[in-house]
């Protein structure tokens, strides 16, 4: 928890989540595109040698059997929960341990939920 202990709400943790990609996707040598606005589907667009991929930024502080659990539902303003769509190409994590992980869609558990288990330990970014 030590990661989030000092922010006051799920934004805040989300800002230091698309904060943290954004600076390892720049480590990396990625060119990062922000959308505008918050209406999109994915937070980053990632572009290296051409090729452009989207990428949804998740945190999570929760855990479960050791795990962290990452939410994969979108809660609107008025509090109703939708599947989030896999309008994104790439899942990139940051625990609050501190551990960051980027995970193809197509390995992600949809529609509500996925763990950061054994089987994502080969893409955690180091």
């Amino acid at each position: 928890m030590a990661l989030f202990e000092h922010t006051n709400n799920t934004t805040q943790q989300g800002n230091i989540g698309l904060s943290r990609a954004i600076y390892e996707f720049s480590r990396l040598g990625y060119a990062i595109l922000v959308p505008l606005t918050d209406s999109n589907e994915y937070d980053l667009v990632i572009e290296k040698d051409g090729v452009f991929a989207r990428v949804q930024c998740k945190t999570s502080s929760t855990t479960y059997k050791n795990q962290f659990v990452i939410n994969l539902l979108k809660i609107d303003k008025k509090q109703n929960v939708h599947k989030r769509a896999t309008k994104y190409d790439w899942l990139f994590v940051l625990t609050s341990d501190d551990e960051c992980f980027f995970i193809p869609h197509r390995r992600v558990n949809l529609p509500q939920r996925s763990s950061t288990n054994s089987k994502f330990s080969q893409y955690r970014l180091t």
